[in-house]
């Protein structure tokens, strides 16, 4: 699998394996699983998250995890990564979402607040609140991004 040299390193596609085992993949499972005994084991380098890579609101490398397309009644689960200086811009979301920091350091608002965070800050946004994050730090960003619809 080619390496695309738009993303970073963690984004990256994982080199072959070649091996005497034999990974099954998740479509392969799919093909063989009766609908609703399926376990869905998703990784940042495969081709289903790959393909998803979008810049998001002005300033992030993102990629859907999980999304609508295997989710039944959470919205997705994406990562993104904020390079130092980049801000995602403000926006406002018509779901709530979470907000984890991985790696790196940002300044988050929510509305008219604004607080530092750091790895292993989980930050909640609820549903119509404008919300923007910007790296502050010297180091790559990352991301988690929970979102799930107003119920």
């Amino acid at each position: 699998m080619a390496k695309n040299p738009r993303l970073p390193e963690r984004f990256a596609p994982p080199p072959e394996v070649s091996s005497k085992k034999r990974i099954v993949k998740t479509e392969e499972l799919r093909a063989v699983t009766p609908v609703g005994g399926i376990m869905i084991v998703r990784n940042i380098r495969d081709k289903e998250v790959l393909d998803t890579t979008y810049l998001a609101h002005g300033g992030a490398i993102a990629q859907m995890i999980l999304d609508r397309r295997t989710l039944k009644e959470i919205g997705f689960l994406a990562i993104a990564m904020l390079a130092p200086g980049k801000t995602i811009e403000a926006h406002v979301d018509p779901m709530e979402e979470i907000y984890f920091i991985m790696t790196g350091e940002g300044e988050m608002t929510v509305d008219n607040e604004t607080r530092h965070v750091k790895p292993g800050d989980a930050t909640w946004i609820p549903t119509g609140s404008s919300h923007a994050l910007t790296n502050s730090g010297t180091e790559d960003c990352v991301v988690l991004v929970v979102a799930s619809p107003a119920w």
